[in-house]
């Protein structure tokens, strides 16, 4: 099996957020609204020898005007070195998931939310394309904003239903993220996101540093691109990736 050059985007708890983030706010569609969520994300270990390309495809309802509900599904490649120097390579489609987004409080510019989730292992876990467990969690979401600046906070947990030896039965993520809107159109977005990582023999999680753009076209559409950095020897050294998101 091809391990995940990067541990975070191959974490259940980490499969829908507002790209090129991790961390997800704590906004909502609105009752009706819909949102199309594309990405492409591209990981490489610290010594080239595993390369990753990660993508995504989110679908969101606006159930009510707090509360959207949303299903997202992903494809991966896989790429790593063998002893002998031959490229080994696995694609094929991920864990899909699906979860609801509730923003239960909202005034003075805060926002807090909390988001349930379930991650099913659809993908061939023996070849390196999902968990192989079904994952139930939650993040807790919190967002503040002040004038042309917006604070994000989230706390997840997940837990995974049955035994394997491979993947780390209960996981969790840190997060802590800043954007600032130099203009109604250009948004500059960051954040740090420390996680428990999937592997049980693990002891160090991954941490890594999220610097980001994102541009809106028009009302109803926006263009990203972002830059991860890993901080530490458990994630991959770097990466970057590209989405779009389309609301109608």
């Amino acid at each position: 099996m091809i391990r995940c050059a990067s541990l975070l985007l191959c974490l259940p708890i980490c499969v829908h957020a507002a790209h090129p983030l991790i961390s997800d706010d704590a906004a909502t569609q609105g009752e009706g609204g819909w949102q199309l969520e594309l990405s492409g994300d591209y990981t490489r270990d610290r010594d080239a020898s595993t390369r990753q390309r990660v993508s995504n495809a989110t679908l969101t309802r606006g159930a009510i005007d707090t509360l959207d509900v949303y299903l997202n599904a992903t494809w991966l490649r896989a790429e790593a070195l063998d002893d002998s120097g031959s490229v080994l390579a696995t694609k094929g489609a991920g864990d899909v998931s699906l979860g609801a987004k509730w923003r239960f409080y909202s005034a003075d510019g805060a926002s807090l939310a909390l988001k349930p989730f379930a991650t099913m292992p659809t993908g061939d876990h023996s070849r390196g394309l999902g968990n192989g467990l079904p994952f139930y969690g939650v993040s807790a979401i919190a967002t503040y904003e002040y004038e042309a600046w917006t604070l994000i906070a989230n706390a997840v947990g997940a837990y995974a239903c049955g035994d394997a030896a491979s993947v780390r039965k209960r996981q969790w993520a840190l997060s802590a993220g800043l954007g600032h809107a130099f203009n109604d159109a250009l948004q500059a977005v960051g954040e740090v996101v420390y996680s428990s990582g999937t592997e049980p023999d693990v002891n160090q999680g991954p941490a890594l540093l999220t610097l980001g753009l994102i541009y809106r076209v028009a009302p109803t559409f926006d263009l990203d691109v972002g830059y991860r950095h890993g901080l530490n020897k458990s994630e991959a050294h770097h990466g970057a990736g590209v989405g779009l998101a389309w609301r109608w």
